[in-house]
């Protein structure tokens, strides 16, 4: 599978102009050369990493290296006392009065 270029999209002098006319409204004087230079900073970056097939199968099988999500950890157990059901209802009564 042959990866894929990201299409570069060009914009015209009005659009530019748009784009620093909000800048300077909301935060103060720019030039169109530092709006050009924003907006072309990443033109060469997809975002994301291309890889071929081959190259995602051998991700895909490289053993986790990371340790604090292996599944052979054994999970913390927290025990928590038992609530009678008298102190439950009185907590609940308590709660209905402070509703009303």
């Amino acid at each position: 599978m042959k990866p894929t270029k990201r299409k570069r999209v060009l914009l015209t002098v009005e659009q530019k102009f748009q784009i620093v006319s909000r800048i300077e409204t909301r935060c103060g004087s720019c030039e169109e050369d530092d709006v050009s230079s924003w907006l072309d900073c990443d033109a060469d970056d997809a975002g994301f990493q291309l890889m071929s097939d081959d190259e995602i199968i051998a991700q895909v099988r490289k053993p986790n290296s990371d340790d604090d999500n292996s599944e052979s950890d054994v999970d913390e157990v927290i025990e928590t006392s038992r609530i009678s059901n008298s102190d439950a209802f009185e907590c609940f009564a308590k709660g209905l009065m402070w509703l009303e």
